[in-house]
């Protein structure tokens, strides 16, 4: 993936972010209007950059996306972290003006955006692992489980984010690395609560006959995994058609063997994912869902899963890679 841009006003445009905000903010500030002669209605049905770009009106669209993020709604999560992005990188017109523009004071907070809540949950097992082995070198101190580290390295952190580089062998999307940014542009607050982390290992007790691809496995791969994998051939000779999107069961299930065969494979570079390995727990659990049988569970629903059959050499070739990853001393074992 290439390096990540600033956000700009272009951008904004040519992404459709004021198409699918314009009604919204019209109505919002036609209300507010009513109230308050003074106030002034902001139509985005032909943006201009001088008008958006100023203090008042940006700091008022901004409000206004950010009151919506109770709702939860994807996009709407993502049009008010790509406007914080905006705002905390300058307000840039283009990328060829480099002329950059203070955030507008009194909006921190608005977002209401946290550590706990929405970045962290952005740091996987493997990340964290892989940050932790890093610890070893000189000059490396960065723990992304840590708020009060994270908090302090942010601008180290968000270069290597947008540089691609971190963290290794997954680069996160644009919406994740805004995610990040709004999340400074906030104040980089905590939360009063911790909550859930999403579980990229569920830290479940299941039997593994009640494992299944939606609830169990599709979260062990990350975003940047999965894009990773649709554009990417991983070998020229053995897997030389192998290409996987490991959000679609039919694929993973298909390709499984070969998954796991990546997953524990002896040569480091050529390992999935690459220069992130999976802890050994999530091989694992990967192992005893694909081991359930040739057609293993899709989801909660009972299904016949065709058991192989005792002896069956798939079954086998899965459990000798499972076992050679257990027995390499550079796997991760946490």
């Amino acid at each position: 993936m290439a390096v990540k841009d600033d956000v700009t006003f272009n951008e904004l445009i040519a992404n459709g972010f004021f198409e699918r905000n314009k009604d919204y903010i019209k109505k919002e500030t036609e209300e507010e209007k009513k109230k308050d002669e003074k106030a002034n209605v902001i139509d985005l049905s032909k943006p201009e950059y001088d008008v958006v770009s100023n203090d008042d009106t940006c700091k008022k669209i901004y409000v206004l996306l950010a009151n919506r993020r109770a709702y939860k709604v994807k996009e709407e999560l993502d049009d008010s972290n790509i406007f914080a992005a905006w705002l905390f990188e300058g307000r840039r017109e283009s990328l060829e003006n480099e002329n950059k523009l203070k955030a507008p004071s009194n909006i921190i907070g608005m977002n209401r955006i946290t550590y706990f809540e929405n970045v962290r949950p952005l740091f996987t097992e493997c990340d964290e692992w892989n940050m932790r082995n890093q610890q070893k070198r000189p000059g490396i101190d960065i723990q992304l489980w840590s708020y009060d580290n994270v908090k302090t390295n942010y601008d180290k952190i968000l270069a290597r984010l947008k540089a691609r580089n971190m963290p290794p062998g997954a680069p996160w999307s644009d919406e994740q690395i805004n995610t990040f940014i709004a999340w400074g542009l906030d104040g980089k607050p905590d939360a009063e609560v911790l909550s859930p982390i999403r579980p990229y290992y569920p830290g479940i007790e299941i039997s593994p006959d009640k494992l299944n691809f939606d609830q169990h496995i599709s979260i062990l791969f990350t975003e940047g995994h999965h894009d990773r994998m649709i554009e990417h051939k991983v070998d020229r000779s053995k897997y030389s058609k192998m290409r996987v999107d490991l959000q679609d069961y039919e694929s993973v299930k298909y390709h499984k063997k070969n998954i796991l065969d990546r997953l524990t494979f002896p040569t480091k570079d050529k390992r999935m994912p690459k220069f992130n390995p999976w802890p050994i727990k999530n091989v694992k659990l990967f192992h005893a869902w694909a081991a359930q049988g040739e057609e293993p569970l899709r989801d909660s629903t009972p299904a016949d899963t065709k058991p192989y059959s005792k002896g069956a050499q798939e079954l086998i070739d899965m459990q000798g890679y499972v076992d050679r990853y257990m027995n390499d001393p550079d796997a991760p074992k946490e």
